[in-house]
C-alpha cells in the first residue's frame, strides 16, 4: 500500500510572513535595529545528518549539496550541475558538460576532477552507492575542466536519472581526506553546514554565492524532536517555529493545527510510498494465493480516509504516482470474495507483523498494523505485532 504524504509543511502563521515574505516594500528605509533576522527553528522528527559513512553526508532536504540533476516534475530528471548530457549510439559512453560560474562553499571552482571524485567514493565504496548508481562504471574521467566522460560495461540509457538528488552528490575536493572519505560537506547549494549536535539540531546558512536564486533565510536550525506530540507542543509554545518533513506532523493532528488560529497548514505531495514485506520463504506466505489474498482483501482508500485522514493516495503499485511514466493504475482493487477464495489456511497460524518503530514516530504504521491484525483473522491468521527499528526489523523478518 502506498500513501501520498502526511503533512509536508506547517508554520506559524505570523511568524512566516515576516521570514518567508520578507520585512516592508522596497521604499520602505529599516535601520539595523527594525530588520528581522532571518532565521527558522525547524522541528523535525528525525536527524537530517547522515555521517560521512553515508553517501549524502546530510538530507538532500538542508540544501547543501547538488547534483548533476534533480528530479523535476514527473519525476523527470532537470539538469542541476551539468547543462549537457549526451550519450554515443551504444548508451554505454555519457559526455556531461558542467555549469560554469559555480563555487563550492569552500570557495573553489566547480570542476570535472571534483566530479571525479564525488563518484569514484561511491564506486569504490559500493554501502555508500545507496542507489545503485555506479555497479557497471568503467571508468570516469576529466576529460577538460567541465567536461566529465562516464563509461559503462553495458548501457545505461536511465544516466540521467539515476546522477539525480541522492543517486549522486558532488562535493569539492577539499571535502576529502587523504583516504579519500569526506570530512566536510561543502556543496554547491544555496546553504552551507554550520554545525551539528547529535540527537538535538543541525545548523545550515546561506550560501550568499549561490550560483542560482538566493535563499531568503540567512540561517536554519533543524532541531530533532521525536516525539510527534511533543513536536507539536513545542510548535504551540513557540519553541520551534515550523514542522517541515515528510511525516512531520502525524493526519490526527491536522484538525488541532487547523483550528488554531495562530497556524497555518500546507501541504504537497512527495514521493514517499509505504508497503507491506511478506517473508515467501516461511509458512504461510510461501502460499502465492494467501499473499494475493491478504492484498485483495485491504481497501487501501479506506485506510487513506480513516486513518490518514484523506492525507495520501490508495496505492497501486511500490512506485509513487508523481512518477505517471512509470506507474500503471487499477491493478489491485479490494475483493473481499475473491481473497476467501484464494486462502486456504484450515488452522489458525501464528504471523509475526513487524513495524518500523524508528518510523513509527512519523508514520501511523501501528493504527494500520492493528486494522491489518483484525483483517487477517478472516483468514485464520493470529496476527502479533511486534516493534523493530530500521535494519533490525528486516532482521526480525529474515
Amino acid at each position: 500500500m502506498r500513501f501520498k504524504k502526511a503533512i509536508l509543511l506547517l508554520l506559524v502563521m505570523l511568524l512566516s510572513c515576516g521570514l518567508l515574505l520578507g520585512c516592508g516594500s522596497d521604499k520602505e528605509v529599516q535601520t539595523e535595529k527594525d530588520k528581522v533576522p532571518q532565521e527558522l527553528v525547524i522541528g523535525i522528527g528525525r536527524d537530517f545528518y547522515d555521517g560521512p559513512e553515508t553517501g549524502n553526508f546530510l538530507h538532500p532536504s538542508t540544501g547543501v549539496w547538488e547534483s548533476l540533476t534533480y528530479p523535476g516534475e514527473d519525476l523527470e530528471p532537470v539538469k542541476q550541475l551539468a547543462t549537457k548530457i549526451t550519450a554515443d549510439n551504444t548508451n554505454k559512453v555519457w559526455t556531461v558538460i558542467l555549469r560554469e560560474g559555480v563555487k563550492f562553499h569552500d570557495d573553489s571552482s566547480l570542476n570535472a576532477d571534483a566530479v571525479v571524485k564525488s563518484v569514484m567514493r561511491l564506486k569504490n565504496n559500493p554501502k555508500l552507492d545507496g542507489y545503485n548508481t555506479f555497479p557497471n562504471l568503467d571508468k570516469v574521467e576529466a576529460v577538460d575542466d567541465k567536461t566529465v566522460k562516464f563509461t559503462f560495461n553495458r548501457p545505461e540509457p536511465g544516466f540521467a536519472a539515476k546522477v539525480a538528488g541522492k543517486g549522486c552528490p558532488i562535493f569539492s575536493i577539499k571535502s576529502f581526506d587523504e583516504q579519500g572519505k569526506v570530512t566536510h560537506p561543502y556543496g554547491t547549494g544555496p546553504f552551507k553546514f554550520e554545525n551539528y549536535k547529535k540527537g538535538e539540531e543541525l545548523v545550515i546558512t546561506r550560501n550568499d554565492n549561490y550560483w542560482g536564486k538566493k535563499a531568503k533565510l540567512e540561517k536554519v536550525t533543524f532541531k530533532t524532536v521525536s516525539d510527534p506530540s511533543t513536536r507539536l507542543a513545542a510548535l504551540t509554545t513557540g519553541e520551534i517555529d515550523a514542522i517541515v518533513d515528510v511525516g512531520g506532523v502525524l493526519p490526527e493532528q491536522a484538525s488541532t493545527i487547523k483550528d488554531d488560529k495562530n497556524m497555518v497548514l500546507l501541504t504537497q505531495p512527495v514521493t514517499t510510498s509505504h508497503y507491506i514485506i511478506f517473508n515467501n520463504k516461511k509458512e504461510p506466505f510461501k502460499d502465492k494465493n494467501l499473499r494475493k489474498a491478504v492484498s485483495l482483501s485491504l481497501d487501501r482508500k479506506q485506510l487513506v480516509d480513516k486513518v490518514l485522514s484523506g492525507y495520501g493516495d490508495p496505492a497501486d503499485t511500490i512506485y509513487t504516482p508523481l512518477a505517471k511514466k512509470w506507474v500503471t493504475k487499477g491493478l489491485w482493487k479490494t475483493d473481499k470474495a475473491k481473497a476467501k477464495e484464494l486462502a486456504k489456511v484450515d488452522k489458525t497460524q501464528k504471523v509475526e507483523l513487524v513495524v518500523n518503530a524508528a518510523l513509527a514516530n512519523r508514520w501511523p504504521y501501528k493504527s494500520i498494523a492493528e486494522i491489518l491484525q483484525s483483517e487477517l483473522k478472516a483468514f485464520n491468521l493470529d496476527v502479533e505485532i511486534k516493534m523493530g527499528g530500521g535494519g533490525g526489523g528486516l532482521r526480525v523478518i529474515h
